[in-house]
């Protein structure tokens, strides 16, 4: 689907399409890597990965892409079924640091982007280009621990832990 979008969505000179290896669907931040240090995080790997062992893997819908906030994205559905699995790195976190201390906010949105907008610029080319386009199914059976930086227009990053969904 991810690679049909960025077909269709080639040529419009706002948009900055992720390749495929750097699709991903963000479910929690920790915090910047220099402000965690390497005791806090491998405790933390340590404390999702106990939580995430007796989370079943998760099955769910991704799309079709449509234009949101600031670039084209894939909504997942159902929407709260990958509650779980960020309630477990949530409280991973929070065994480490306490309740008060895990970042962001427990409200969020589970969603893939396949390009981000550069520029302001009209929806119209971007909906006719994603229109009548369909969804895909994935299973998402690990959470990837990673050590992020966006440097050129999209997100990048080296994997730190992967950690395996049990259930």
């Amino acid at each position: 689907m991810a690679a049909e979008a960025r077909d269709r969505l080639s040529g419009i000179p706002y948009l900055d399409l992720i390749p495929g290896r750097w699709l991903h669907l963000t479910m929690q931040g920790i915090g910047f890597a220099d402000e965690v240090s390497d005791g806090d995080l491998e405790a933390i790997t340590a404390a999702a990965a106990a939580r995430l062992a007796i989370v079943a893997p998760v099955t769910i819908t991704l799309g079709p892409p449509e234009v949101a906030g600031e670039g084209v994205t894939s909504w997942a559905s159902p929407p709260r079924d990958l509650d779980q699995v960020r309630d477990a790195v949530r409280a991973g976190i929070a065994d480490v640091w306490g309740d008060g201390r895990v970042p962001e906010s427990p409200d969020w949105t589970a969603h893939v982007s396949v390009a981000y907008a550069n520029a302001d610029g009209p929806g119209a080319p971007i909906d006719a280009a994603v229109e009548g386009m369909g969804a895909a199914e994935t299973t998402v059976r690990a959470v990837d621990l990673i050590r992020l930086g966006r440097d050129s227009h999209l997100y990048e990053w080296e994997t730190v832990a992967s950690l395996p969904l049990g259930g």
